[in-house]
C-alpha cells in the first residue's frame, strides 16, 4: 500500500469525518489518522477493479478496526469525484478564461 503524506484539514462542520481526529490544540483543525487514509485510497482501488461496495466496506472496517457502511463509503467516494471534476473544470475554466476564473462572482 502506498503512504501518502495527509495534510491537516480545516474543520468545515460539526461532524470529524471518517479518516480524521479532531486537533486537540485547534478545534477548527482536524487531523488525519494515515493509515485509514491510506486504506482508503486502496479500498478506491477495489471498487474500481470490480468489487462490490459491501465487500469492500467490510475489508475496510477489518483493516482500520473503525466502522465503515456500505453506504457510508459509496457516499465518500461519490464525494471524492464530485471534488475531483470540480477541480477539473475551475482548472479548465482558468486555463480558458484567465485569472477571471478566482475573482468572478454571478450577479
Amino acid at each position: 500500500m502506498t503512504q501518502h503524506k495527509w495534510p491537516s484539514v480545516r474543520r468545515t462542520n460539526s461532524i470529524v469525518p471518517w479518516g480524521y481526529t479532531e486537533d486537540p490544540t485547534n478545534p477548527r483543525m482536524m487531523d488525519p489518522i494515515q493509515d485509514h487514509l491510506d486504506a482508503f485510497e486502496q479500498a478506491k482501488e477495489y471498487i474500481k477493479q470490480g468489487c462490490s461496495y459491501r465487500d469492500t466496506a467490510k475489508w475496510l472496517t477489518a483493516t482500520t478496526e473503525c466502522r465503515m457502511s456500505h453506504v457510508g463509503l459509496h457516499k465518500r467516494i461519490n464525494q471524492a469525484i464530485k471534488k475531483k471534476r470540480s477541480k477539473a473544470a475551475k482548472k479548465a475554466w482558468q486555463t480558458r478564461y484567465g485569472e477571471q476564473a478566482d475573482n468572478s462572482t454571478p450577479t
